[in-house]
């Protein structure tokens, strides 16, 4: 890696690996770059990131994830541009607008890690993928529950959205489990369908169409478009903002109560309920993993429900 100028502490990177082969061309390009960017009143070593050129348009969702949750909780912030900076190296890393936003990412990253060194979430990933994963339930299960009470509004389809981009950057941990990402693309699926009957006028339809929320789903990454005038600072970020009880999910209740004693169950259990039952205790001990017992319970207590009125 190669130092161009030393900025309050933060190196401007110009050299991002050896594959780039830069010349003094390249290197004074990528300067003139950073230089106009400090004239317009981007801070590198602050707050404020370079503009994202168009051809890394793909990253710019999780930029915005990152710019929300800057001021509220700024791990989820750091993990949402380690991932964006991910991206980015892949797509592009050469022109001379990506080479300022990456030589951004890298300052705010580098910084933010050195002022963070206590925190668990940052220099653990266990601790930092549970985070992630706990956030993007909570925002699930308030979505899912304003669905199946059909609450169909901007704030139902954006908690969707952002339940999904969360789980997307989840990969920055490493490969993701199936439920995960079956959690995820029932997310996105979700918040694009009510989001386009809402601007058709139509009224969606509650839940998984057709009772299975897998028949319903094409593709791992579906494109979701996001009403411009959303304000997002609305969304529900802590368990208190949540509805304290989520609406049955699909299960049906047998016609008699079991005996007390008979440990003989009065219809078989249905590998739907299962699965739901197993994805709510995967999300208690994601809550665990980050001490947050609210949630730990509740889902836990929604598991065991489930499973009882089978039995």
């Amino acid at each position: 890696m190669k130092c161009v100028e030393e900025d309050s502490g933060m190196r401007y990177l110009v050299g991002l690996d050896e594959e780039c082969n830069m010349t003094v061309v390249d290197a004074m390009k990528d300067f003139l770059v950073y230089a106009w960017n400090k004239r317009q009143g981007v801070n590198m070593s602050g707050n404020k990131l370079p503009v994202c050129p168009p051809q890394l348009r793909a990253v710019q969702h999780y930029l915005k994830l990152g710019a929300d949750y800057e001021s509220r909780e700024p791990v989820i912030t750091y993990w949402a541009r380690l991932y964006s900076l991910q991206m980015a190296l892949k797509i592009d890393k050469k022109s001379p607008e990506a080479r300022a936003l990456l030589a951004g990412l890298m300052d705010w990253l580098e910084n933010f890690k050195k002022t963070n060194t206590d925190n668990e979430a940052i220099s653990s990933d266990v601790a930092g993928q549970a985070l992630l994963e706990n956030e993007a339930n909570k925002l699930f299960m308030f979505a899912d529950t304003n669905d199946r009470a059909s609450v169909f509004n901007k704030n139902t389809v954006k908690s969707f959205y952002t339940a999904g981009v969360l789980l997307d950057v989840c990969e920055v941990f490493g490969e993701l489990s199936e439920e995960v990402l079956a959690q995820r693309k029932y997310a996105k699926w979700k918040a694009t369908y009510i989001h386009n009957c809402l601007k058709q006028g139509q009224t969606p339809t509650p839940g998984p169409i057709g009772g299975d929320e897998d028949d319903q789903l094409t593709g791992d990454n579906p494109s979701v478009a996001v009403p411009p005038d959303h304000d997002s600072s609305r969304l529900p970020s802590a368990a208190g903002s949540m509805p304290p009880h989520m609406p049955p999910v699909e299960a049906s209740s047998p016609a008699h109560d079991p005996q007390p004693g008979s440990g003989v169950s009065s219809c078989p259990v249905k590998q739907a309920d299962i699965k739901t039952a197993r994805k709510y205790c995967k999300w208690a001990e994601s809550a665990l993993d980050y001490e947050d017992i609210t949630t730990a319970v509740e889902n836990l207590t929604k598991a065991l429900d489930l499973l009882k009125t089978q039995s």
